[in-house]
């Protein structure tokens, strides 16, 4: 609900459930003793210390089991270029002083297969960039 209320989120329900909490009395009889609600959501922003207030304010009535995370498609081609830039650079600065070791004067580039660097997306299920925060139900709300 707080992070439906606050404009710099989006949100999305993933999925949602609701079952009964029991326990066992002295006699070993099962008793219900409440309820325990699953929920599973996701949040975007490009707002970081908006989603960690969301994170602590959520803490406060519920356990997280993970989070996981990912930044935006634009930081992300953003640091591939910078990186790629500087990858080229350095790439020009040791062809010029392998051609002039081998004593010619300049280079000619035939070839440059830069790979598939920025192209792969980050697929959460393989844990890449996942916290591990607290071990429990996945966000039992008490």
């Amino acid at each position: 609900n707080k992070a439906v209320q606050n404009n710099k989120l989006q949100t999305e329900l993933l999925s949602r459930s609701a079952s009964p909490r029991h326990e066992y009395n002295n006699n070993g009889k099962r008793i219900q003793t409440g309820w325990e609600e699953v929920a599973s959501f996701k949040v975007e922003s490009k707002d970081f210390d908006a989603i960690n207030r969301l994170t602590d304010e959520t803490l406060q009535s519920a356990t997280l089991d993970h989070i996981g995370f990912s930044i935006s498609k634009e930081k992300r081609e953003a640091a591939v270029d910078q990186v790629s830039k500087a990858a080229i650079l350095r790439f020009k600065d040791r062809a010029q002083d392998l051609a002039k070791t081998l004593g010619f004067s300049n280079y000619k580039i035939v070839k440059l297969n830069l790979g598939h660097i920025g192209n792969r997306s980050i697929d959460d299920r393989l844990g890449f960039a996942r916290t591990k925060m607290m071990s429990a139900e996945a966000a039992v709300a008490r």
